[in-house]
């Protein structure tokens, strides 16, 4: 048996995408770099792979107040659980991504589109 441990989280989650909706909610800086993160991913994975369910906790960490993200799922062309895992919408999924998604800020200023 093996046993992965962490330290208590915050029960406050902030929910930055869910499974099948990627519209952007609030314009800060930390939400933009969230959802740059996500653009990133798909075009750097030959437009294979797309982020989704972002949700993060906030933590001290190092002296740090930080947000920790975890618990995300993917969206891959085949859709298979073997490919991505569980709630993989297939094409479905990516094609939410590619309707919902805007461009703010942090992805012009990384040159995604």
């Amino acid at each position: 048996i093996t046993w992965l441990v962490e330290t208590k989280r915050s029960t406050m989650v902030e929910h930055f995408t869910f499974t099948l909706n990627h519209h952007i909610r609030r314009q800060d800086l930390c939400t933009q770099t969230i959802h740059a993160f996500a653009h990133f991913v798909y075009g750097h994975s030959n437009k294979t792979c797309i982020l989704a369910d972002i949700q993060g906790t906030p933590a001290h960490v190092n002296g740090r107040d930080l947000l920790v993200l975890f618990d995300p799922m993917t969206h891959t062309p085949n859709g298979s659980v073997f490919d991505s895992g569980i709630g993989d919408f297939g094409m479905k999924g990516i094609q939410t991504f590619l309707r919902d998604h805007t461009c703010g800020e942090v992805c012009r200023a990384l040159g995604l589109n």
